[in-house]
């Protein structure tokens, strides 16, 4: 239900405690993060029956508790097949590196600007021109330090939002009368410093910002978009996030209830619009074209996103990797940092792709099809937050296939039904003894 109610927010699953032990969670790409949890609290469930068997511990629930030596032992014989089934899967599982091949080359920059300042970049006057020209020095330096070493990417990536002017668009065919007057000079100024900033960086660049488009019919859009340019300038593709965060990006019934919007963190009205498009964006490099699909920000926390990716639509193959662009500013160097990366690693392991993050003050992160972190801007999880840093890494390419990408939820949506059924059983037969 928290998955999906109201657009979901999948944070906190049980099955994410196991992130660290590889050959536990390598059946996410079976039954994704849910299939994890099953196990956990299939082995906890036993051990609280085995010590709510014991006579001291008897009496101290409310409610009369009975086992039977048979029913353990049936249990007890069934959890254990499982938890090593599922470990034993594990360990083949982690023995396919060979699968792998070398794909493109990343630099990925992880900016530190601070939330506050990155609130302030389209205030007028002296202070949103400083959190301009901040966020522009970190970017041109971390780039600086690319070039400096050089490492020679095939793509340049941007955290979220770090690109500091709009990008605006109009859908073909709308009226001149409908576009405002500053569209043209606006447009013109940041393609110009999107064409400037790839002449710099000598490479393709994925920029995180915002997207102002007007539609023919008189509609303006606002959208959190990533967009590809080519080394030349040339705009590549663009993606508009489709996920939006609840309070943060959009307020649920705010039209019937205006007082809703007090639960968001701004003063101003900062509502954007859900994507529409799954965009697959196409990378050529000296290898050959790699695809690739980006999950903004919370995005990498919703598995049908990420699942979108990993398999044919249409005439659409499946992407080679995935790209998470975040602004974790909001958490200012607290744990939340590393449970986003946690959460992270199931998208890897559910869709048996490689995920590259760059992610404002961290943590960035490349992660292989088997949930390995690879590539890290520092030496620990801890060191990787909260600092600007800028490093390059391969990404690898997982040729394997992922049943859970294929299918979807099959595993939870079983459980669900079987749990309903267990319900409804209970009350039919509690009715019928009454009667």
């Amino acid at each position: 239900l928290r998955a999906h109610f109201l657009t979901g927010f999948p944070w906190y699953f049980v099955g994410l405690t196991q992130h660290g032990y590889l050959p536990m969670i390598q059946i996410a790409d079976l039954g994704g993060v849910y299939a994890v949890s099953f196990v956990v609290l299939a082995v906890n469930g036993l051990v609280f029956e085995l010590l709510a068997g014991l006579l001291p511990l008897k009496a101290t629930w409310r409610f009369p508790i009975s086992f039977s030596r048979k029913s353990l032992a049936i249990q007890a014989a069934a959890v254990v097949l499982l938890f090593w089934g599922c470990v034993g899967y594990g360990f083949w599982r982690l023995s396919q590196d060979a699968d792998f091949s070398e794909g493109p080359r990343l630099a990925l920059l992880q900016t530190n600007v601070a939330q506050e300042v990155k609130n302030s970049k389209h205030d007028e006057g002296a202070e949103g021109a400083s959190a301009v020209d901040e966020i522009c020095r970190q970017t041109q330096d971390l780039t600086g330090v690319i070039l400096r070493e050089n490492q020679n990417p095939d793509l340049v990536v941007w955290p979220e939002t770090t690109f500091p002017w709009d990008w605006f668009e109009a859908e073909p065919g709308t009226p001149a009368g409908y576009l405002p007057t500053y569209f043209t000079k606006d447009r013109d100024e940041s393609s110009g410093i999107a064409k400037r900033v790839a002449g710099y960086s000598k490479a393709h660049i994925l920029l995180g910002l915002n997207t102002c488009e007007f539609g023919a019919d008189g509609r303006k859009d606002r959208f959190n978009s990533a967009l590809l340019v080519q080394q030349n300038g040339n705009e590549l593709g663009r993606y508009d996030k489709v996920h939006r965060v609840l309070f943060g990006e959009y307020v649920p019934l705010v039209e019937t209830l205006p007082w809703m919007s007090t639960f968001t963190p701004y003063d101003h009205d900062y509502s954007l619009s859900e994507g529409k498009r799954w965009t697959r964006f196409r990378l050529p490099t000296s290898r050959g074209e790699f695809r690739f699909g980006v999950l903004i920000c919370y995005e990498d926390s919703i598995s049908p996103l990420a699942r979108r990716y990993a398999r044919q639509v249409e005439d659409e193959r499946p992407v080679d990797f995935l790209v998470n662009i975040s602004n974790d500013g909001w958490f200012d160097g607290t744990e939340e940092h590393e449970q986003h990366l946690a959460v992270c690693r199931f998208r890897a392991v559910e869709t048996r792709r490689a995920v590259a993050r760059a992610v404002n003050m961290g943590i960035s992160a490349v992660i292989d099809g088997n949930g390995r972190i690879v590539a890290l801007p520092a030496a620990t999880w801890a060191e990787s937050k909260k600092m600007a840093a800028a490093f390059t890494a391969t990404v690898p390419i997982d040729a394997r296939t992922s049943w859970y990408a294929q299918i979807g939820d099959w595993f939870a949506a079983g459980c669900a039904a079987l749990s309903l059924l267990g319900i409804v059983g209970t009350f039919v037969r509690g009715s019928k003894r009454r009667a």
